[in-house]
């Protein structure tokens, strides 16, 4: 087996995977890459491949250690060595147990330990300005894949499997990995939008391990196995990778019959993907980054898009939807399967005459349609739906662990906090006192009569048409602000969306001590075209 595994990596196929890597890199933007390094078979035959490419990326080796067995750290430095041996720079990341108790306790231990190794392969990426990640998947993996899948009642477009290219997965509220951390603050009085390209890619997705085990045999490579991976009792992937790689499973269910539907499914999506973004490209779009209000219009053009005789016109419909409400709504994920009403509302018959305004609410988003301007022709408004009273009441407060130093006197920078799940905000404070705390939450009556107090009637003035401009649209108690909270006192600091800070915090002599906020929107999927439009500067909004 030895012999015909070696003279595979020596055959044209080994050359072959070295120039899929290649084109594969080089088509991308960026030249430095990340390498996830388990030291396992897969990710080291990844590493000889980047090593051995002649395209001018530089590589870095990131090796995670959990710190769960008493070799782990020895494990670590060898798996480092190997990767300096092949000219690939490497670092180790330890991972940090303590928010989460001893881990041999946890119920949820996979999910936890997941949950760090992606959160700090990402923000080491981010440190790095390292985008792209690259992950040794290979096709055993998509069989396994497809297999668990069928096994666990998935279909349709959970069958195509692994995608060759991903945003790094459980780190939502991470600045620098969460779809933020490349912005425009070159002009602080207008909102931006964040932009975030750090991404995990699996080059090797076409190719079987036995051929990444022939590459590191081949190139003297060596690994280290991890012997949970081959017990069949420990999980439902083991069994199943168990069962693929003997004679027991019919041919209809075998690896290469997985690898075609997860083929076939992937196509199928391509096509969804390309129809939606023809009709996201010529739709009239507007969003007002003040307040979350996406405003866009649907005509018979466009919609045409949509025929009946497309065989993925339902399909195309619910993405196309789903698509536009993530530029509002604070929800990550939205399920294509709960949009059947919002879908009816936007893409409906055209023909048809239905008087007034007409509306809905999905994925926490209120979605407006006003039938009366012409006909063939609808204008929607989208706007973050109006808050329960829980979140009504709920604060959230900023953390100055990492911007300060270690007085608690000392100026510094708050942790960036992603709010309600559309806006990114951090806070500087020159005077942080020991008994002080700042928050945000939704602006409230309560909370805008507390802001309204004690103001000149210039400020004043000021205040109400930046509230106007909210309230015209409905989005007023969707806003956030920001509460400083010091021993009995209460201030209201900042509306920072409408660009509105209290003048008590404005002057660096005033007893309180000066506050700076900085806030930017969430990514979203357009940028400024003559037809996509992003209000950003709040020093121009009307009432």
């Amino acid at each position: 087996m030895s012999a015909v595994v070696n003279g595979l990596a020596k055959s044209a196929k080994y050359k072959a995977i070295q120039e899929h890597l290649s084109d594969f890199l080089l088509r991308r933007w960026n030249k430095q890459f990340g390498i996830a390094v388990s030291g396992g078979v897969d990710s080291m035959a990844l590493a000889s491949l980047c090593s051995s490419s002649q395209i001018g990326s530089q590589f870095t080796g990131f090796i995670v250690d959990h710190g769960l067995r008493p070799d782990s750290s020895d494990e670590a430095a060898k798996v480092a060595e190997e990767l300096e041996r092949l000219r690939i720079r490497a670092r180790i990341l330890k991972l940090g147990w303590a928010a989460h108790g001893d881990p041999k306790t946890l119920t949820n231990f996979e999910t936890v330990a997941r949950t760090l190794r992606y959160q700090a392969l990402g923000k080491a990426c981010y440190q790095e300005r390292i985008p792209s990640m690259l992950v040794a998947h290979h096709a055993d993996d998509q069989a396994e894949t497809v297999a668990v899948r069928i096994l666990s009642g998935y279909t349709g477009a959970g069958l195509r499997g692994i995608k060759d290219e991903v945003r790094f997965p459980n780190c939502e509220g991470v600045y620098g990995v969460d779809g933020s951390g490349w912005r425009d603050d070159t002009e602080p009085q207008r909102l931006s939008t964040e932009k975030g390209d750090l991404r995990i890619m699996r080059p090797l997705l076409t190719f079987s391990k036995d051929q990444l085990i022939g590459i590191c045999r081949a190139n003297g490579v060596r690994w280290f196995e991890d012997s949970t991976n081959t017990d069949k009792s420990l999980t439902m992937r083991n069994t199943v990778r168990s069962l693929l790689k003997s004679d027991l499973l019919p041919t209809a269910i075998g690896t290469p019959r997985l690898l075609k539907c997860s083929l076939a499914m992937r196509k199928r999506e391509e096509i969804i993907e390309e129809a939606v973004q023809k009709v996201f490209d010529r739709t009239p779009m507007t969003l007002d980054l003040s307040i979350g209000h996406l405003t866009f219009s649907i005509d018979s053009q466009g919609a045409s898009h949509f025929l009946p005789n497309d065989t993925h016109q339902s399909d195309i419909k619910a993405h196309f939807v789903r698509r536009v409400l993530r530029n509002v709504s604070p929800q990550t994920e939205i399920s294509l399967q709960t949009l059947d009403q919002a879908t009816d509302l936007m893409l409906g018959d055209l023909t048809e005459r239905t008087g007034g305004t007409q509306e809905t609410q999905i994925a926490s988003v209120s979605i407006r349609r006003d039938n009366s301007i012409d006909e063939g022709s609808r204008r929607f408004s989208i706007r973050r739906q109006n808050p329960s009273s829980l979140q009504w009441n709920t604060t959230v407060p900023f953390s100055f662990q990492a911007g300060l130093e270690s007085s608690p006197d000392s100026p510094g920078w708050s942790e960036w906090l992603l709010w309600d799940g559309r806006y990114w905000i951090r806070v500087f404070r020159d005077k942080v006192s020991a008994d002080e705390s700042i928050d945000v939450s939704f602006l409230t009556p309560e909370r805008l009569a507390i802001a309204r107090k004690g103001f000149s009637l210039r400020h004043l003035t000021e205040l109400r048409r930046l509230f106007r401009h909210a309230s015209r649209h409905g989005a007023e108690w969707t806003i956030p602000v920001l509460t400083l909270r010091r021993a009995d006192t209460v201030l209201v600091a900042a509306l920072p969306t409408l660009g509105w800070q209290h003048p008590k915090l404005t002057d660096e002599t005033a007893a309180m001590g000066s506050f700076t906020c900085e806030i930017s929107y969430k990514e979203v999927a357009f940028e400024e075209t003559e037809t996509h439009q992003i209000v950003s500067d709040v020093n121009q909004l009307t009432s």
